[in-house]
């Protein structure tokens, strides 16, 4: 080898590593611009949530000691107007207040590394729930659209035509709902009452996007109560880390009166629910105020719900049959007979915020450090 052709791919493998270098720069820049801008989106729901109250400032010593100890993870201070807001709904500051997890904090430092993108975006398909887990009550497909194929309940590929003709007779209410990406409850419409023409406009109203038609649940008159109009849900949120599964938090949603989702970004409410499957208290989006009383009268901490111990044997089960996620939010209603049946399971947005409110403790409870060693130390790198 020459001199000169030496001293080419050692100037060429200079150019390599300075390219390599900016770019590292340039993403990191790009990470730090957008958790910036998250940060802001975030802080503006949570002053959205209690805008017309009087929410009153945490202590100097609350606030450093909250954000000294997320910095020494994130290297940034952080907003407290989301724990100000715990604070303010539950009525006192808790000593623990510095370890629950902000949704800026999750969403944007947290979730990618729980639950890969990759994973999230091969499991979030609700059309493959019955055939990941086959062992659990589940709401029947009459028909599904899955990436330009109409298919059966069995997965059997079938014609447009004969996709209408498989609704019409099944003859009963159905569900219409995207298969993936349903945040809020949107997009969800029930049919009480359909024809060819209007399943014609239903198909085409999806434009070649994914879609569900389901069975509408008759659900618990134990669910009912809460309000008749809406699927009424609870969701249990399970952590799956180092081999061992436990359940986060537990939360009640049900819907406003007249609505047909129990979502709380829809104006539903959240009720918290203790070990037993008591209930705690509620609380809405669109307020951000605690109802300890139903609309009804009765008080929430005088209901329980049916079967409880069950779900959350269910929900930790299914957890280890898809352990590429750590952090599962599942979402059941209850049957006529108070059977669970799976409704959703959670992969993208596993909702922490309200559920640390409504139970009054920290998302990861005794696991925070678990929790915080495996995304700030396993991928380090990610940070700096």
């Amino acid at each position: 080898m020459t001199i000169t052709h030496s001293l080419s791919l050692r100037s060429l493998r200079l150019e390599q590593k300075l390219i390599r270098k900016i770019i590292c720069r340039l993403s990191f820049a790009k990470k730090k611009i957008d958790s910036s801008r998250q940060m802001y989106i975030w802080e503006e729901k949570d002053l959205k949530r209690v805008r017309n109250n009087d929410l009153s400032k945490l202590s100097k010593d609350a606030e450093n000691k909250i954000k000294s100890f997320w910095k020494q993870y994130i290297h940034s201070d952080i907003s407290t107007t989301y724990h100000s807001t715990i604070a303010y709904i539950l009525g006192y500051v808790p000593d623990n207040l510095h370890l629950y997890v902000s949704p800026y904090v999750m969403y944007v430092h947290l979730a990618d590394i729980l639950n890969p993108p990759s994973a999230v975006k091969t499991l979030s398909e609700k059309l493959m729930l019955p055939l990941l887990f086959p062992f659990v009550k589940q709401p029947q497909i009459i028909i599904g659209y899955y990436h330009h194929s109409f298919i059966t309940s069995d997965y059997v590929p079938i014609s447009a035509k004969q996709a209408i003709e498989t609704i019409l007779n099944y003859g009963k209410p159905i569900i219409v709902k995207p298969s993936i990406n349903t945040l809020g409850g949107k997009n969800i419409t029930i049919y009480n009452n359909y024809n060819e023409e209007t399943l014609k406009t239903v198909f085409e109203s999806y434009q070649k996007k994914n879609f569900v038609i389901q069975e509408v649940i008759e659900q618990s008159s134990d669910m009912a109560i809460f309000n008749p109009t809406s699927l009424n849900t609870i969701r249990v949120t399970t952590l799956l880390m180092n081999g061992r599964c436990t359940v986060l938090s537990k939360m009640l949603r049900h819907g406003g009166p007249g609505m047909k989702v129990d979502n709380m970004t829809s104006g539903g409410f959240g009720v918290g629910i203790k070990e037993d499957g008591s209930l705690t208290f509620a609380s809405s989006d669109t307020d951000g105020l605690r109802k300890d009383n139903h609309i009804d009268g009765f008080r929430y901490n005088s209901r329980r719900i049916p079967s409880f111990p069950s779900i959350c044997n269910i929900a930790t089960r299914l957890h280890y049959t898809t352990p590429q996620c750590c952090i599962i939010g599942w979402d059941f209603a209850l049957d006529r007979n108070n059977t669970p049946i799976l409704i959703e399971a959670n992969f993208y947005h596993p909702e922490i915020s309200s559920q640390q409110i409504l139970e009054g403790h920290p998302e990861f409870g005794d696991r925070t450090q678990e929790v915080l060693d495996y995304c700030f130390k396993k991928y380090k790198y990610f940070y700096y």
